[in-house]
C-alpha cells in the first residue's frame, strides 16, 4: 500500500487466504492495512485510494497444471477444427535443429478436445452486419450435449464478434436461462475476451479464460 502524500510510504502485510475463496485474501490485505494507518476499515481506505491493484499466478498455474475446469466451446459453423488446425506458421520459435527435424515435434494438446467443440448456425461479417441469424435451436442442442458430456464451463466464440457481439450476448442469455446452477460448479456469466482479429488467438483464450474461472 502506498500513501501519505506525493513522495508516499509503503506498507508491507502479510494475510491469510481461503483456499476456496482467493479473493478473500485481497479483502482481508486492505482490511489489515486499514487498521495498520490508523482507519476503520477497508471501506475508508478505498474511499481515499486512487489505485488499488491485485495480483497472483493462481490462473497461470491453473493452466499449466492443466487443473481448470472440463470445458466446452461453442464456434461458429464450419470453424469447429480452428482450435486444433492451430496456426499455420509450424516453424516460428524453433530452433534450427527443431525446424530440421519438425516431424518429429508434437503439437500441444488443445485446451478443449474436439468431443467438447460444437458448432452453431449463424455469421457477423467484417463490418459487424448480421448475415445469418443464430439458430436458437442449434444452439440449445449445442448446450445440451455439452452438458451432458459432464462440462464444467462453456465457452462461446463467433467469427467477428468483435464488431458485433450480439449472437454471443444471445447464446450467454440461453446459458443462464437453460443451465439450473446445480449442473455448472459456478453461475453463466458474460466475460468479454480480447477483441483480437486473428481466427485463432481468440478461440485459444476464450476457452482458457473459462477453465481459470472457477479457480479465480
Amino acid at each position: 500500500m502506498r500513501g501519505g502524500g506525493r513522495r508516499g510510504k509503503s506498507n508491507h502485510r502479510q494475510v491469510a487466504i481461503d483456499a476456496c475463496r482467493f479473493c478473500s485474501g485481497a479483502l482481508n490485505a486492505a482490511d489489515d492495512a486499514a487498521q495498520n494507518v490508523g482507519l476503520k476499515n477497508a471501506d475508508e481506505l478505498l474511499s481515499a485510494t486512487q489505485l488499488f491493484f491485485h495480483a497472483c499466478t493462481i490462473g497461470d498455474n491453473t493452466l499449466i497444471t492443466r487443473a481448470g475446469a472440463k470445458t466446452g466451446l461453442i464456434l461458429t459453423k464450419g470453424f469447429g477444427d480452428t482450435l486444433h488446425m492451430m496456426r499455420g506458421k509450424i516453424a516460428e520459435g524453433l530452433t534450427e535443429n527443431e525446424i530440421a527435424h519438425r516431424s518429429a515435434l508434437d503439437k500441444p494438446e488443445p485446451f478443449v478436445p474436439r468431443k467438447l467443440v460444437e458448432e452453431v448456425p449463424e455469421r457477423i461479417d467484417y463490418k459487424g452486419q448480421e448475415l445469418i441469424r443464430l439458430d436458437a435451436q442449434a444452439a440449445q442442442q449445442a448446450i445440451d450435449r455439452l452438458v451432458s458430456k459432464g462440462v464444467e464451463s462453456i465457452a462461446v466464440c463467433f467469427l467477428w464478434s468483435i464488431m458485433n457481439d450480439s449472437h454471443e450476448k444471445q447464446l450467454a442469455e440461453m446459458l443462464r436461462k437453460s443451465i439450473p446452477r446445480c449442473s455448472l460448479p459456478c453461475p453463466v456469466k458474460w466475460r468479454r475476451t480480447s477483441a483480437n482479429t486473428k481466427d485463432r488467438r481468440r478461440p485459444s483464450s476464450t476457452p482458457t479464460s473459462g477453465q481459470r474461472f472457477p479457480a479465480i
